[in-house]
Order: C-alpha cells, then structure tokens, then sequence
C-alpha cells in the first residue's frame, strides 16, 4: 500500500503520514479524524498534499472559533493551541489574523478582563503577573496597579480575614505579612499597612 500512518512515539494524538515511503504531513488526528478516509482515496502527491493544505485552513479555523466560542483567549495562547494541533505557521498566522480582523481576537481587551478579574479576586499585583506568565509562557508582562489600589485592597483583606484580632501581637502580624505576600502584594506596602494598624 502507497499511504501509511504510523502514530508518534511521545504522543499519542500525533500521526505521521507517509506516502510511498515520503513523509508528507505530521498532523493531530483529533483535527483529521472526520477527513481521513477522504484523503485515503487519493492517488498521487500533489492530491494529498493539496488535501492537507485545504483541510488544514478550514480545521484550523473551526478548532479557533469552538475555543473562542465558550471564553476569551489571547494571540499567544492560541498559537501555543495550534501548534499543539501541528497546525503550520502559515496557516496559523493566517486565521489569527482573520480572528484579530472580525474581532474575535483582542489582547488588550483579554488583558484588561484578566487583571480586572484578578483584581476581583484580591490578588496583588506580583501574582497578576506570575499569573500572567504562566497564561502567556512569556516574560516581558509588567502590570502596573497603582500603590493606592493595592492599599485599598491589602486593607480589604485585612478587615475581612482579620478582623478583630490583637494587632499588636507579631505572630498575628507575621501571619498577615505571609497570607498578603501570597496573595502577590508588595512587602514594602504590606509592612507599611501593618504598621499603621498597630
């Protein structure tokens, strides 16, 4: 037989296809599953390859458009979804672009909705950020919440989870420095507010 697929030894969603011997197309069979008998029927390279390439725009953008429908997503996370799917650079940038363009895709508004709804959740801002970078798996995210918010929300958390307890003893002091500071709250402001309270 002309056409073999032979699945990929560290993953098991991943297939190599190979015809006559060539390897043609590495692909996610949970992308070509429905389209795999199609291609199975043609006869040369050029037809297989020419499958691939058309299957590959519209999969790609029906994958992104099922994501988008159920929550919002930044550009760096769907690239990093596509390219677990072996979808190709080409065709990626391709339907992100058409995605940024229909308005589907906006980063800045994702960003604002993120730090908003990390900032309903009382985190401060060096866990925003840790948060961030382990969204994005990137490195150069800075988030700027100003000292007087992140007053206003250190004072939250202590009136709410702390209330009426002794603050002049230090054990319950060291205890609130180390809940805030997991909560990502600059030491410098967390010391300066504790301070002030006893």
């Amino acid at each position: 037989m002309d056409i073999e697929i032979t699945e990929v030894v560290d993953n098991k969603n991943v297939r190599e296809f190979w015809f006559k011997g060539e390897l043609l197309k590495t692909f996610d069979r949970r992308l070509y599953k429905r389209h795999l008998r199609e291609i199975y029927c043609l006869k040369t390279k050029k037809e297989i390859l020419e499958c691939f390439s058309r299957l590959e725009m519209s999969l790609a953008k029906g994958y992104v458009y099922r994501l988008l429908a159920f929550k919002g997503f930044m550009t760096g996370e769907l690239k990093a979804k596509l390219h677990e799917r072996k979808v190709s650079n080409t065709v990626i940038s391709h339907v992100l672009k058409e995605c940024e363009r229909l308005g589907y895709l906006d980063d800045k508004r994702e960003l604002k909705l993120f730090i908003e709804g990390a900032k309903r959740k009382g985190w401060g801002p060096l866990m925003i950020e840790k948060k961030l970078k382990q969204k994005l798996k990137s490195s150069g995210i800075e988030v700027a919440i100003s000292r007087e918010d992140q007053m206003k929300e250190i004072e939250r958390w202590v009136e709410k989870k702390y209330k009426g307890l002794d603050f002049t003893d230090l054990k319950v002091k060291q205890k609130i420095f180390r809940f805030l500071k997991g909560k990502g709250f600059d030491e410098r402001l967390i010391r300066e507010q504790l301070f002030a309270i006893g």
